[in-house]
């Protein structure tokens, strides 16, 4: 025979498993154009193009520069193509920052990670976000971008790489 706090514990399992499924799919009820109005500018893909260096900027040490990579895109989908112009953002359409999520969060690749000058083809999504250093000891990572604009970091063109560069 079933104890009640069996029942009642089978009946919370399903009743979880429905607000799951509710919160997961919960989305398919909305039509995709009302769904894609509320994402942040993307586009996923592959990408094909030169790695380059550049220098981006914190809001708390505004004179120092950090060295970060960026793909000069030679073929690829764009997000001007998707979202027409974008101009208030540095590299929108050719030059986005390379980064990867790591625990959740966009933080850019490590300078030393690809060769300066190669030509690598990647796979993942091109966004406009925010972006971190690369991890190191330190556990303040703040948010960095080319530009300061009043004194504060902005959204930045990035390229959210899913695997191992190909190079070419």
């Amino acid at each position: 025979m079933n104890s009640p706090l069996l029942i009642l514990r089978r009946h919370l399992g399903r009743i979880a498993f429905f607000g799951l499924l509710l919160a997961a799919g919960g989305c398919w009820i909305t039509q995709s154009s009302e769904r894609e109005k509320l994402m942040m500018p993307h586009v996923n893909g592959s990408w094909r193009g030169r790695v380059e260096l550049t220098k981006v900027y914190t809001q708390h040490e505004p004179g120092v520069a950090y060295d970060a990579l960026e793909l000069h895109v030679e073929r690829g989908p764009s997000l001007t193509d998707k979202y027409g112009p974008m101009d208030s953002f540095v590299g929108v359409g050719n030059a986005p920052l390379l980064a990867r999520v790591v625990r959740g969060t966009p933080m850019l690749l490590k300078p030393t990670e690809l060769k300066v000058g190669k030509v690598i083809e990647v796979h993942g999504t091109m966004m406009v976000a925010f972006v971190e250093l690369p991890e190191t000891p330190d556990t303040q990572r703040p948010i960095v971008s080319r530009m300061l604009a009043n004194g504060k970091t902005t959204d930045e063109h990035v390229l959210l790489i899913d695997a191992e560069p190909w190079n070419w």
